[in-house]
Parts: C-alpha cells; sequence; structure tokens
C-alpha cells in the first residue's frame, strides 16, 4: 500500500498527478481507495483547527487557507469520481467538517443524477442527523420543507421506475428507508410504516453489488424491526390506505382482479417484488382464474425496465398462452387481450413522452420502447393465436404484422415493381420472366417480412438449398436438389415428430421416388396423418409446384404450431399468379406454374435470406 501522506504531498504540489492517480483507478477499487483516499484528505493537520466549531453562522462565515481549499476540491473531485455514498462520507469525514465538504460539492461537483445530486445528498444528510441524534450544521437549510423536497423525489423516483437507472432504484429504496427513519422519530407513525414497509418490499428486488454497497447501507433486519414496529404503533388508517396492505387483503380474498390496478400504479408496481408478483399469477391461475392470471403476468414483464423482450415473454406462464389459444370463450379471451394491449400502450405512451422531455434519458427511453414492441410481438407469436393478432391491430398496436399477413403482404408486391397490363391481342402469349426488382420489392417489403424469414431460414438452413440459375438466363436443372431439400425437409419433420408436417412435404416428390430406409419407420404414422379425414379435407392434399423455402416454411410452421400461417402459404403456392401480377390461359396455366413459380419466388426469398 502507497504512503498516503506522501501521496497526498505529493498532488498538492503537482495537482495534475492527482488527477492522473484517478483516471488509473479501476472501477472495482472506487468504493475502498475513494473511501480511504478521502479519510486521509479529512485527517490532515489543516482540518484541526476545525474542532469545536460551532453550527450556524460561524459555518458560513468560516474563513479557509489555501490548502484546506485545496484538499476539500480534491475531496469533491474524489467523490465524483469514485461515487461514494452519503453513509461513505458521513463514515469517512469528521461530523465538524461534514457540513463545509457538503457545501463545497454543491459548489464545484454538481449532478444532475439523483443518486449523485449534492443538494438531494445535503438534504439527506439534515434528515439522517435526525433519527441519528447528531450534531448538525446544517442551518443554512430550509430544514421545514427538506422532507417534503425528498419526498416528491422518492415520488418520482417510484413513478418512473422503469426508465431509471439501477442506482436511481437503489436510492429509491434507501430513500424511502430514510424518510421512514425520519416519521419514526417524529412520531408520526402512519408515513412512518408506510415508507419504511416500501423499503422492505423493494429490498427484495435488489442484488448485493458494488453499486447497492456505495448507495445503500440498510440492514434488512434492523428495517424489518422498524417496519413492524411502525406498523404495530400506526392507526386504523393506514392500514385501510396503505397499498401493500391492500394486496395482502385483496390476496387473502383470492380477489385477484382489484390487485391489478395496484399493479400498474406508478406509486405502488416498484414496491412489490418480482417473487411476490409471480406468486400472484400462480395463485390466480390454481384458482381457475386465468383471464386475470395473463394480466397480471403481463403486468409483471412490464414491471422491469431493464430486460430484454424474450426474458419479459418468459414471465408469461405456458398455461396462460394455452388460456389464449384454447379457452372457447372467445369474447372473455378477447376482452383479456385488449385489456393487456392497453397496458402495453399506455407504457408505450410514457416512453414516448420521455423521449420528448428534454431532462429525461432518451436513450434508456427508446430501448424500453424497443423492447415493448418486440414483447408485444413475442407475447403474440407464443400465444400462437389468430385472435391475439387480431385484437392487437384493432386495439391500435398497428405496428404488428402477423406471420400469415407477412406471406399475404409479399404476394401483393409485382416482381417488376408495377402493374404488369396486358393487351388483348397478345394477353395468351407470356411475359418474359423477370427478375424481381430488389430495390423496389425490398423497400416495400423488408420491414413485413424479413424478421419471419430470417426466422424461418436459420432454422432450415441445414436443409434448404437454392438452385443458382446461369448467365445467360437458362435455368439450371434443379429437380435434384429440390426433391433432396423436400426429402431432408421431411425427414428434420420426422425427427420433430411433426408428422403431419412430414406427410405434407411428402405430396411434393413424386409417388415413384425412392426414400431411403430410415423414411420407413415413419412412414406408418404418416399415412395415419394423411388419411385424418379433416386433414385430407384440407388443401394439404391438393399441392403442386413449390419451392424449398416454402416447403421449409410449412414444414417449421407446422412443427412449431402455426399451422394458419402454413394454411396461407400453401395458398398462396396454389395461386402463382398472384405473386406475378399476371395470369395465364387457363389450358396451359399448370405449365406457367410449374415454371414460374420456383424461379420468381424463390428468387425473392433468396433476397431476404442472402442479405
Amino acid at each position: 500500500m502507497e504512503d498516503l501522506r506522501e501521496l497526498i504531498f505529493n498532488w498538492t504540489l503537482k495537482p495534475n498527478e492527482f488527477d492522473i492517480y484517478l483516471n488509473n483507478l479501476k472501477e472495482s477499487e472506487y468504493s475502498e481507495s475513494g473511501a480511504r483516499i478521502l479519510r486521509a484528505f479529512m485527517e490532515e493537520p489543516v482540518f484541526k483547527t476545525f474542532t469545536g466549531i460551532k453550527p450556524a453562522a460561524e459555518m458560513q462565515n468560516v474563513v479557509l487557507t489555501g490548502k484546506q481549499d485545496l484538499l476539500l476540491k480534491k475531496s469533491c473531485k474524489l467523490i465524483q469520481k469514485t461515487k461514494l455514498g452519503l453513509h461513505q462520507i458521513e463514515r469517512n469525514v469528521p461530523v465538524y467538517l461534514q457540513g463545509i465538504l457538503l457545501r463545497y460539492l454543491i459548489e464545484y461537483a454538481p449532478s444532475s443524477d439523483p443518486s449523485q445530486d449534492p443538494i438531494i445528498r445535503t438534504y439527506r444528510w439534515s434528515i439522517r442527523s435526525v433519527y441519528k441524534d447528531a450534531p448538525t450544521f446544517n442551518k443554512f437549510i430550509d430544514s421545514s420543507s427538506v422532507h417534503t423536497r425528498l419526498e416528491e423525489l422518492y415520488g418520482k423516483l417510484t413513478r418512473e421506475s422503469e426508465s431509471i437507472s439501477q442506482e436511481n432504484r437503489i436510492l429509491s429504496v434507501q430513500l424511502a428507508f430514510e424518510l421512514g427513519r425520519f416519521y419514526f422519530a417524529k412520531g408520526d407513525f402512519n408515513k412512518a410504516a408506510f415508507y419504511l414497509e416500501n423499503s422492505v418490499a423493494a429490498m427484495e428486488s435488489l442484488d448485493d453489488s458494488e453499486d447497492y454497497n456505495n448507495l445503500c447501507e440498510i440492514n434488512k433486519e434492523r428495517l424489518i424491526g422498524f417496519a413492524q414496529a411502525a406498523t404495530a404503533m400506526s392507526g386504523p388508517q393506514f392500514h385501510e390506505t396503505s397499498p401493500i396492505k391492500r394486496v395482502d387483503r385483496l390476496r387473502a380474498e383470492k380477489n385477484y382482479e382489484e390487485i391489478i390496478p395496484l399493479l400498474l400504479n406508478k406509486g405502488t408496481k416498484s414496491l412489490l417484488s418480482r417473487s411476490f408478483r409471480r406468486s400472484l399469477v400462480d395463485e390466480a391461475v390454481n384458482c381457475g382464474q386465468l383471464g386475470t392470471a395473463v394480466k397480471l403476468a403481463v403486468c409483471n414483464a412490464l414491471n422491469v425496465a431493464d430486460i430484454s423482450a424474450d426474458n419479459m415473454v418468459m414471465e408469461i406462464p405456458v398455461r396462460c398462452l394455452g388460456y389464449i389459444r384454447t379457452s372457447p370463450q372467445d369474447s372473455a379471451v378477447e376482452k383479456v387481450l385488449v385489456e393487456v394491449f392497453q397496458y402495453c400502450i399506455s407504457e408505450m405512451e410514457e416512453c414516448d413522452k420521455m423521449q420528448e422531455d428534454p431532462g429525461s434519458d432518451t436513450a434508456i427511453a427508446e430501448q424500453r420502447l424497443t423492447n415493448l414492441e418486440e414483447f408485444v410481438r413475442k407475447f403474440c407469436v407464443k400465444a400462437n393465436s389468430p385472435k391475439a393478432w387480431k385484437t392487437a391491430a384493432a386495439t391500435g398496436l398497428d405496428f404488428l404484422s402477423p406471420p400469415q399477413d407477412y406471406i399475404t403482404r409479399l404476394s401483393n408486391v409485382h416482381f417488376n415493381g408495377r402493374e404488369d397490363v396486358m393487351d388483348e391481342d397478345d394477353s395468351w402469349e407470356p411475359k418474359p420472366i423477370q427478375k424481381p426488382d430488389v430495390s423496389n420489392t425490398r423497400d416495400k417489403t423488408r420491414k413485413a417480412i424479413r424478421s419471419f424469414l430470417e426466422e424461418m431460414a436459420q432454422a432450415t438452413s441445414n436443409f434448404t438449398q437454392f438452385s443458382k440459375t446461369s448467365g445467360n438466363g437458362k435455368t439450371e436443372d434443379i429437380l435434384v436438389s429440390y426433391q433432396s431439400s423436400v426429402k431432408q425437409a421431411v425427414k428434420y419433420c420426422i425427427k420433430l415428430k411433426e408428422y403431419m408436417a412430414a406427410a405434407v412435404l411428402l405430396q411434393f416428390i413424386p409417388a415413384d421416388t425412392n426414400l431411403e430406409s430410415e423414411y420407413v419407420d415413419a412412414l406408418r404414422y404418416i399415412k395415419q396423418a394423411a388419411e385424418n379425414e379433416a386433414f385430407a379435407q384440407s388443401t394439404f392434399l391438393n399441392l403442386v409446384w413449390s419451392t424449398p423455402m416454402l416447403e421449409a416454411i410449412v414444414c417449421m410452421a407446422k412443427a412449431r404450431g402455426h399451422p394458419e400461417v402454413a394454411d396461407q402459404v400453401i395458398k398462396h403456392m396454389n395461386e402463382p399468379w398472384t405473386f406475378t401480377g399476371k395470369d395465364y390461359d387457363p389450358n396451359y396455366r399448370k405449365l406457367h406454374i410449374e415454371k414460374t413459380k420456383q424461379r420468381c419466388f424463390l428468387e425473392l426469398c433468396k433476397i431476404f435470406v442472402d442479405d
């Protein structure tokens, strides 16, 4: 360990060396090194003259020497760099120097971040001195309004809990504890119980981290003890109005529907731990209140700001998704979906307001908005129900594109980028097959289809092989690779035990094609699937030529439980003129179907896969 006294002496002579030292500090060393150096600064002999100074007027008029001023400014720079919390300042700075150091911080280390704002830190120091019964040097503060300003800050932090940093979430918990202790010391047990119980509830969501140790000094056992004491001494009004007490009461009554507004309330939702909120969902499911469980689960997903859309979707239990997909009560399911999508819209509107607010972190708001939009899309995919997509669009979430709509949108794009109208004289003469206008087509379809095709293509990359066309425009013989791709797709479906999908794909292989022995064991199951009456009456058994990509989409759509997507794809496979924007003489239509559909649609799919 370096000799701090010698270092401090050098820093007073060469101030730039202190800046270099701070810049070389590792983040993992901030807390320990920052506290050690701050203590060494404050123990310098030049500060001994402050011992015994009285509060009030003498604090305002004290005259500092040059070295005292220099060390206080360096202390400000140190605290700002290492992000030392108020409790660390109190622990390492003598009481008689704390007030003047805080005043220096206000002047020389301002910050708009509440967790580092020296004015807020000074307000907190003021109310902490009340319940610690410590001598204070805060007469320069309007003490009558300090707790009010801190209460306003606490309310703001809890309302914006989704968009604030982890440091400020920790600060809100510490602030609730300090306000609770302050009101407990003042004898206002209702307010004390409110803040202390809020602190207890929010503590469960915090992890032990460097930020936590820097900003929070709460001993959980002591906190619970104070909260229980304050609750016991509070009046009946607290038990009637406390959000946490109300949740407990509604939970005991199994009235989970009435808990939802409390989970959506900005002042309440951050007070309940994630594990507690998840238990509410489980209880609602076990009580048969599946619609309410869906709403509770979505509230839980929306309550966490800094997780990905995938993790948000994981908050929705399988039984809740099953309720949306299989419940025969369509009107009840639709009502539930309308409500949960309205929750999402409200959250998105909050993000929009944050982006317009010059005082907010727009990057956080933008990322939050992206996560919300992706969550809604993934929620609809997981629900695997046309009702979800339809209701989302009807509710106002017009940025969504259901998987089945991707193919519909694609079919409305003409490959030459314009309407291809033929004269009556040459209406039976087929037009040359044109390669898609990449720039025009991509612009029109990219956003709608890209993510869907990429997802399918990635999953089928092992068995989907696209054919190339030669430079002179003559199509190479693709039959071998075409059949090989289909057989590999069939094999993949069999491996997944998706026999119905395999039966669909087998329709693309000529009946006289020899299949490898590995398919024989599964043929019995495939035959059973194909002979199913409902299955046989569907369009699945009336298929014509297709492209490997479309077959892969059909295969994976069935394998992933999206029959409506497969139906839509197959419909367009049977109507290729919707792809090319022109029709042919019915007498030759099938021939042109076979010639045009593979080449045109495969070329367009390849754009999005290879791009």
